[in-house]
């Protein structure tokens, strides 16, 4: 039975869909008879005065700009199901750690409230991403609670002789996490207002990574006060400072490595996850092109400090296995570096992540057996606190790469004639300038 007058939405979408375009119903069963009123229960005409040639709702009735996409797999996908916040965290551990959802994965609520949106976001392949969206910003606000925690737990454990300094810096790094975890969570209830939260979340992520990179900028060894230790020789004393130096480096190497790895780690998925949303545009396979030999170079950095210690042939596998596995993701975004279509860049994408995936992880895993001595001597609170924050971290950093890559591929076709205009005259001259002496004679 067709939906009834009294509600506009389903009754607009009814006579979007059933009328011929000539403003009157269209033969054949189910319809009445020519020059028959219509029965109860069958569409309505539509108001008298209204242009049927418009298509366009009355007066408060939502508007529709535009006919929606409709994605190819809308049939294949089963539609997700659950209420409340438990539900909520599942589904959100389901989407978060992909690079896509499918329209019909959109949950009821969440698609009325993107038509509800002004303006109404109304295509289904934006509405999956508002989605996606959504659940990486549920799961990286989650994880940030035992972030913060864990943080404030194993850094604010001071013991005796600790400077007032060191504890300063230590009770700031921790105020700022907890802040980032609160505002997070203020976030989650105002995601359909992705222009404005992708500004502020932006903000508010640059505060987050660079206040322990601030903070490891004070000379904390010379905060020591070692006049009234007895070291049995001046000698002794600079080897003491030095010790201690090198303590703090290996602190600042635990709290900033998160960051930094998960920085490049976040702006590659984030890369893949734009080429899904638009596989016509070839800045995002630039991007990983860019993004992985740097990665691969932090990585080596990172890990060889700790290789020192072990000398294990484990770790170099591992070195390789990932540094391979980078290696991939430039020819595969050198693949991606090109105008596609949906399948095919659907088809290059799954290829990409499935190469890398299985060389990183056997990366990670040889890594794990190389410098397990090591990782023994650690405490549990630091392995799993380490974890979590590269966790957090990629979440949060796919998050705004996604967002930074959509506002730049908008900037770049220009929001003025005149800008439009000077970006297709630079289109001109890159062809001009690429094909020029390209044929010998």
């Amino acid at each position: 039975m067709a939906p009834q007058p009294h509600d506009p939405v389903k009754w607009y979408e009814c006579l979007m869909s059933s009328h011929d375009g000539r403003g009157r119903p269209p033969g054949g069963p189910g319809w009445p008879p020519p020059g028959q009123p219509p029965q109860q229960g069958w569409p309505q005409p539509p108001p008298q005065g209204w242009p049927p040639q418009q298509q366009q709702p009355p007066q408060g009735w939502p508007q529709h700009p535009g006919a929606p996409r409709h994605s190819h797999l809308i049939a294949t996908v089963k539609p997700p199901a659950g209420h409340g916040a438990g539900a909520m965290a599942l589904l959100s551990l389901k989407r978060a750690f992909r690079l896509r959802i499918e329209p019909n994965e959109v949950l009821e609520d969440e698609r009325a409230r993107l038509l509800a949106a002004r303006p109404a976001i109304t295509d289904e392949t934006q509405q999956a991403f508002m989605a996606w969206r959504r659940s990486v910003l549920f799961m990286a606000a989650l994880l940030m609670i035992p972030v913060a925690v864990l943080h404030a737990v194993e850094n604010l454990d001071f013991g005796d002789g600790i400077p007032e300094a060191w504890k300063t810096l230590a009770v700031v790094q921790v105020l700022v996490e907890i802040g980032f975890a609160i505002f997070l969570w203020t976030q989650v209830p105002r995601w359909t207002k992705w222009r404005r939260q992708a500004r502020t979340l932006a903000w508010a992520w640059v505060l987050y990574f660079l206040t322990p990179f601030l903070v490891f900028l004070y000379p904390l060894a010379s905060a020591f006060d070692l006049s009234q230790v007895d070291f049995g020789g001046e000698e002794a004393r600079p080897a003491a400072t030095w010790g201690i130096g090198i303590a703090v480096g290996g602190q600042a190497l635990l709290s900033l490595a998160p960051k930094i790895i998960s920085l490049l780690q976040g702006l590659i998925r984030s890369s893949i996850a734009a080429k899904t949303l638009f596989p016509g545009a070839t800045a995002p396979g630039w991007l990983m092109v860019l993004a992985a030999p740097l990665y691969a170079i932090i990585f080596y950095v990172f890990v060889l400090l700790p290789y020192q210690f072990t000398g294990s042939g484990f770790v170099v596998a591992g070195i390789a296995l990932v540094v391979l596995a980078k290696a991939s993701l430039v020819r595969s975004g050198l693949g991606l570096a090109r105008p596609l279509s949906d399948e095919a860049a659907r088809a290059a994408t799954r290829r990409a992540l499935a190469i890398w995936m299985s060389l990183f992880v056997a990366g990670v895993v040889c890594l794990v057996i190389g410098l397990f001595d090591l990782l023994r001597a650690m405490s549990v609170l630091s392995l799993v606190n380490f974890a979590l924050s590269i966790a957090a971290n990629i979440l949060v950093l796919t998050l705004i790469g996604t967002d930074a890559v959509i506002t730049g591929l908008d900037r770049a076709r220009g929001s003025t004639p005149e800008e439009r205009k000077y970006a297709e005259e630079a289109q001109a001259e890159i062809a001009a300038f690429t094909t020029a002496g390209t044929q010998d004679r």
